[in-house]
């Protein structure tokens, strides 16, 4: 499987990031990206190295993750 390349932006991308790579199958890594903004905005980047199994909880996590 290829490295797949995953950019959260948001005030709550490191949470989210974390969240995200939690996910039972998921493995990789993740970095800010620049610095946090006057919003208080991050980028997160993560290179996911390892998806087994995990493809419909991701799809699920990135559903749920934009409502609340």
């Amino acid at each position: 499987m290829a490295d797949i390349q995953v950019a959260i932006v948001g005030t709550d991308a490191v949470a989210a990031m974390e969240a995200l790579l939690a996910i039972d199958g998921v493995s990789g890594t993740y970095r800010v990206d620049g610095e946090t903004d006057r919003e208080g905005i991050l980028v997160t980047i993560a290179t996911i190295v390892g998806l087994v199994g995990g493809t419909l909880a991701i799809a699920r996590f990135c559903l749920s993750s934009g409502q609340g």
